[in-house]
């Protein structure tokens, strides 16, 4: 078994590229897409207005093809 020091020097694989709809956002990217603080996202998150999943009780991430969803319903025609 190898030790940590030992695996420094090693690259991790490099994962396979999923598609726009399969991956993850995490909140402050989120916020800073939409170009609004943490808090007003939290406010959505807390008002279940935003799709969001909770890996826990403080670490969340937002599907991105759910936010996209989400978001093509508050279209104004």
């Amino acid at each position: 078994m190898q030790n940590e020091t030992e695996n420094q020097g090693q690259q991790r694989p490099v994962a396979e590229h999923k598609s726009l709809s399969e991956q993850v956002i995490n909140e402050y990217d989120l916020a800073v897409l939409f170009g609004i603080s943490t808090r007003t996202l939290g406010d959505l998150r807390r008002n279940h207005e935003l799709p969001t999943i909770y890996l826990n009780r403080t670490n969340r991430v937002y599907s991105v093809a759910e936010v996209l969803n989400w978001l093509s319903k508050r279209i104004k025609t």
